[in-house]
């Protein structure tokens, strides 16, 4: 039986401040933090932002949400920004975040019985998981289409100058070993990732509606499904401390991709000037700062088209770029650069 699209109109006047004030004061912003408004879908085709500002406090949060609700899917910045909009300005994370996301079975949207599930799985296996790592999840929120667990930290970030670098620190590498024990629980129903690896994410808050696509054969309600008093965030910070991220060089590194031919290399070389030029050592002209920024692009490039860690190997050993070679250079900074390039497209593929 078809489901009934709800009004929209009526929809949007389903916006429960009490539910959204009560999560602004669990993320506990210090200062001006992130407000937007994702406009949404055309039949899967994303149409950009609506209203993107920063927000001094809860109340003119808010505000806004109250204006935009029904617009599009109003979102939070879960962590501090300062002076910008990108990861250069992130000084610390305030949470994990674990996205539960169900199949979309129904037009842009799971079937009631796959979001069901995806909530029972964050409120059972997924939080005794967490809790056997030693973390206290503090809020679960039903997104409309999966669900969302939020951990409550406390971790200051040396401040880093791109994503690049991000993806080559201790707490990213921590937040993968993390997320590669959450997959455990991936089935055909559910996939489940680390949001906070995106340190910038911007997250659809409880009580708003969940529009995201105008094709949607059901528009839902975002809500939180539990929320504890005390959100534990000392305890949690001291467990992700405990995390060994030397677990994540292994993440990628042993990917299971069949090696490319001499032929299909060469292929790609020819396609793909920028790869070409790094290879050969041109790489100051497109603005690296380092001949490791430039020689982890180029690794980059090669896992984009599916080049085996062997290729990759081969290939580096005679890349005129120059610092593989360097006699100083050990193989962990080999592993660690293919496993950071491995990761870094990784995350762009799922943010496309």
């Amino acid at each position: 039986m078809a489901i009934k699209t709800p009004d929209l109109i009526t929809q949007a006047k389903r916006f429960d401040e009490n539910t959204l004030r009560k999560f602004l004061q669990f993320l506990n912003h210090k200062i001006p933090f992130k407000y937007q408004v994702f406009k949404p879908n055309i039949n899967g085709k994303p149409q950009g932002s609506g209203r993107c500002i920063f927000v001094g406090d809860i109340n003119e949060f808010i505000k806004f949400s109250k204006q935009d609700n029904g617009t599009g899917m109003v979102c939070v910045g879960i962590n501090e920004l300062r002076n910008t909009n990108d990861i250069t300005g992130i000084t610390k994370l305030q949470a994990l975040v674990f996205d539960i996301d169900a199949n979309k079975k129904t037009k842009f949207v799971s079937s009631i019985k796959d979001h069901n599930y995806a909530i029972s799985l964050a409120k059972t296996r997924a939080r005794e998981r967490l809790e056997r790592l030693g973390f206290k999840v503090g809020c679960i929120v039903d997104s409309g289409n999966g669900a969302h667990i939020y951990i409550k930290v406390n971790i200051p970030l040396k401040r880093v100058k791109s994503r690049e670098e991000w993806f080559s620190t201790d707490v990213y590498k921590k937040l993968a070993v993390i997320e590669k024990k959450m997959q455990k629980l991936n089935d055909g129903i559910v996939h489940i990732d680390c949001l906070t690896k995106d340190p910038v994410r911007r997250m659809k808050v409880p009580g708003t509606l969940n529009y995201k696509d105008t094709q949607e054969a059901e528009h839902r309600m975002c809500r939180i499904v539990c929320l504890l008093d005390d959100p534990a965030e000392k305890e949690n910070t001291k467990a992700f401390y405990r995390i060994n991220p030397a677990e994540s060089d292994s993440t990628f590194e042993n990917a299971d991709v069949k090696s490319l031919t001499k032929e299909q290399i060469r292929n790609m070389f020819r396609q793909d000037k920028k790869m070409k030029d790094l290879y050969f050592g041109d790489w100051q002209k497109y603005g690296y700062r380092s001949r490791s920024e430039a020689e982890i692009a180029l690794i980059s490039k090669m896992v984009h088209y599916h080049f085996s860690n062997k290729n990759i190997y081969e290939l580096m050993d005679n890349c005129k770029i120059g610092k593989w070679q360097d006699e100083i250079i050990s193989n962990n900074y080999k592993r660690r650069t293919i496993a950071s390039a491995r990761n870094f497209i990784k995350a762009a593929e799922y943010n496309q």
